[in-house]
């Protein structure tokens, strides 16, 4: 399979969603010991930042977006979207990261599906310029009476 992609947004350019499979979290509680609070006091004290916080952090991110993605594709999803980390401390030595998103079905769009016109306009030294037209949205018109406002440039 693929890999499935994700997103914070709720669309992808080039792709249509087909299916909503459905909301699902990924979460990780992580304890990060007693070395980690003695180097983050440490950290504070003297005003520098802690690396094995940090390293923590990114692991239990990491981990609860691994089981958001397994959760998601054993449902038959291919991307995510909408995708959220939230972070939280049950007590000084325990981190908990979640990872929620909603599982989908994407296709990439293709260029049969887009509707593709041309537009013809006079310009006022009595040429045709010729312009392509790539809508998405089918029932929306191009205005072609904008041409005409931009008429100088093209000549």
């Amino acid at each position: 399979m693929e890999e499935l992609m994700l997103t914070s947004g709720f669309n992808f350019e080039g792709y249509r969603i087909t299916k909503y499979i459905g909301f699902f979290s990924g979460e990780c509680a992580l304890g990060t010991g007693f070395l980690s609070s003695m180097d983050a006091g440490i950290a504070d004290f003297f005003g520098s930042t802690s690396n094995i916080y940090e390293e923590k952090l990114s692991k239990a991110k990491s981990m609860a977006l691994n089981e958001l993605k397994t959760l998601a594709e054993g449902k038959g999803a291919n991307a995510i979207i909408g995708v959220d980390v939230d972070y939280t401390t049950f007590s000084a030595d325990i981190m908990g990261v979640v990872a929620n998103g909603t599982a989908v079905k994407i296709e990439p769009i293709q260029e049969s599906r887009m509707s593709l016109n041309s537009v013809r306009h006079s310009g006022t030294d009595g040429n045709n310029i010729c312009f392509p037209v790539i809508n998405y949205y089918k029932n929306l018109p191009f205005r072609s009476f904008d041409l005409e406002r931009w008429g100088t440039v093209f000549n």
